[in-house]
């Protein structure tokens, strides 16, 4: 920093400096004045606008003198050099470039401009970069509406938000900066400077671009960097070119997102397909510098090996697993659990790490099945020797349908009993007529068959059927006693228990002819008669008739039997009136 001399009275220096020449050539004869006139004659006459370079001679608070040469001197304001702290910028002895702006008619010294001149350069060397297309050095100052301000040494020039960069920005964040740019505009008329300094930018990019693309060739294989991955694939910086490695070129795995093989920042292995040298835009592969994991995957993953694999997607059919890159195998949901209302979400979900045996492999269809349940017992081969048939279990009811009830018997092992075996009576219309879903029950085991998955329950079963006890307390030769329900032509129905009902033929009714039943009997009679025989299907023949034979043979077998007794007693005849042959 310059210091300023406060003690000067700089205009009146300059005024004797500049006064002294014709006094120490004062004319002593008209020789000497010739002389001297002659002398002034060569001092030399400065224009207007003219550009000098002069030396520095004094720096004062107010201004700064430059020698002109003929022991002239010329003026510049103070306030040019300095900055915005008040700063002078300007020292004795250094050469500076001024304007003339002309002279002082107070004091005769010529005024000069150091920012004029300066701003003049400025042009010139703006006009000679935009003809030249060479870059040039600012700051930018300001952002205005549609684009910033840059200093350029003493010129504003004017640079277009779009021109600032190749990516979109904030104005104001390059407030401050020093930049490089190129001028595209120029008219010093209008004074008018456009600069860009994205052009700066796409050429360094496109001679970039030009020197990467004599170092690459198709086949080559190279190592490139991700950098954005998307949906349908993921884009590379290889060697300084931009690489598209399209989802297809990514891996075997077809179902595989990009996004789970590579990330942002990522170093791949690449194989290049195709160079568009226009463009400078390569195609490339992953995939190609990978074996097919197919390749021999029967004899890797025989059916009943065991398997480890990352669980990548579910749905509502089943999960995909990830075996490594490129082989992913289906757990099917009827093999996810030995339980059939298995849901997946209950086993497994994505991102998981999980077991599996390999059930079946197809490699022309590039299917390989696995299975989660295979890895443990199937339950239904101990419910076989947990649950044989005539055992009695215990569940709790899961549901109700109409044809019957569902029991859970274990965690994966349901039974069903079906309406038919609810009750004897056969009188239920519906399982909820006497059972209600989470109610718990005691059944009968009538079937089990691991083969159908299936288990078959009753409820009726646990105790005696009633047609049984009736069949053992009532052979064929019994005699029993019912209540007529039922008239025909040829006989009647006769209620002999629940839902057990006989049937006597007219011609059984007595031993005379009867030519209508009615003859005897109306509903509601109670008759006694013998079951003489029982058909398939527990239907029961009864007879009146074969009773009172049967009866009337056991009387006489009696009388016979008895000794004659003196004085009397019952004859034969009195015996047989004792014998019953209606329902009187």
């Amino acid at each position: 920093m310059t210091h300023v001399d406060e003690n000067d009275n700089d205009k009146m220096d300059a005024m004797e400096s500049q006064n002294a020449a014709p006094e120490a050539a004062a004319p002593d004869d008209s020789e000497d004045f010739e002389a001297l006139l002659d002398t002034y004659g060569k001092i030399t006459q400065h224009q207007r606008d003219e550009l000098l370079t002069v030396p520095v001679v004094k720096v004062t608070k107010d201004c700064v003198l430059v020698d002109m040469g003929d022991k002239a001197e010329g003026i510049i304001d103070i306030q040019e050099f300095m900055d915005a702290q008040g700063n002078v910028s300007v020292h004795p002895g250094e050469s500076i470039a001024v304007q003339v702006m002309g002279r002082d008619e107070e004091t005769g010294l010529i005024t000069l401009s150091y920012k004029h001149a300066r701003v003049h350069g400025t042009w010139l060397r703006l006009e000679q970069a935009c003809a030249q297309r060479v870059p040039v050095m600012g700051k930018i100052v300001r952002a205005v509406k549609g684009g910033v301000l840059v200093n350029l040494d003493g010129v504003e020039g004017f640079m277009p938000g779009s021109q600032i960069g190749d990516r979109k920005t904030e104005l104001e964040e390059w407030v401050g900066k020093e930049v490089e740019a190129r001028v595209i505009e120029f008219d010093r008329e209008k004074n008018k400077v456009v600069l860009s300094r994205r052009v700066i930018i796409e050429e360094t990019r496109k001679r970039a671009l030009e020197d990467s693309l004599t170092k690459v060739n198709v086949g080559d294989i190279i190592e490139g960097t991700v950098k954005t991955v998307l949906g349908f694939g993921a884009f590379l910086d290889v060697a300084g070119l931009d690489a598209a490695l399209p989802r297809e070129e990514l891996s075997y795995e077809r179902a595989a997102a990009p996004s789970s093989l590579v990330k942002v920042g990522d170093k791949v292995q690449v194989k290049i397909l195709e160079i568009d040298r226009e463009t400078g835009r390569l195609r490339v592969s992953r995939k190609a510098l990978i074996t097919d994991p197919w390749a021999g995957v029967a004899e890797r993953f025989p059916v009943g090996s065991s398997v480890t694999g990352e669980v990548v997607t579910t749905t509502k059919f089943g999960a995909f697993v990830r075996i490594e890159e490129g082989l992913t195998g289906l757990i099917h949901i009827s093999d996810l659990s030995w339980d059939k209302n298995a849901r997946i979400t209950d086993h497994v979900k994505e991102g998981d790490t999980v077991s599996a045996v390999v059930v079946s492999v197809d490699v022309d269809k590039k299917r390989l099945a696995l299975g989660l349940k295979q890895l443990v017992e199937d339950p239904w081969i101990e419910a076989e020797r947990q649950f044989p048939r005539g055992t009695r279990a215990k569940g709790v009811i899961t549901s109700l349908a109409p044809f019957g009830a569902f029991v859970k018997l274990t965690d994966s092992i349901e039974g069903l009993i079906h309406i038919s075996d609810l009750s004897w009576e056969g009188n239920v219309k519906h399982p909820s007529d006497v059972l209600q879903a989470g109610q718990e029950v005691e059944a009968l085991v009538l079937k089990t068959d691991a083969a159908t998955r299936r288990i078959a329950l009753g409820l009726k079963q646990l105790s005696e059927n009633p047609s049984d006890a009736f069949f053992r307390d009532h052979p064929v030769g019994s005699d029993i006693e019912g209540e007529v329900v039922r008239m025909m032509p040829t006989g009647i129905f006769i209620s002999l228990a629940p839902k057990i009902d006989g049937f006597m033929h007219i011609s059984q009714m007595a031993l005379e002819r009867i030519d209508k039943p009615e003859q005897l009997f109306k509903v509601g009679d109670k008759v006694l008669s013998r079951i003489t025989k029982i058909e398939r299907g527990n239907k029961i023949n009864l007879s009146r008739k074969e009773m009172i034979q049967a009866e009337e043979s056991k009387l006489v077998k009696q009388y016979a039997a008895a000794p004659a007794e003196k004085g009397g007693g019952m004859n034969l005849g009195d015996l047989l009136s004792g014998i019953k042959l209606n329902n009187d």
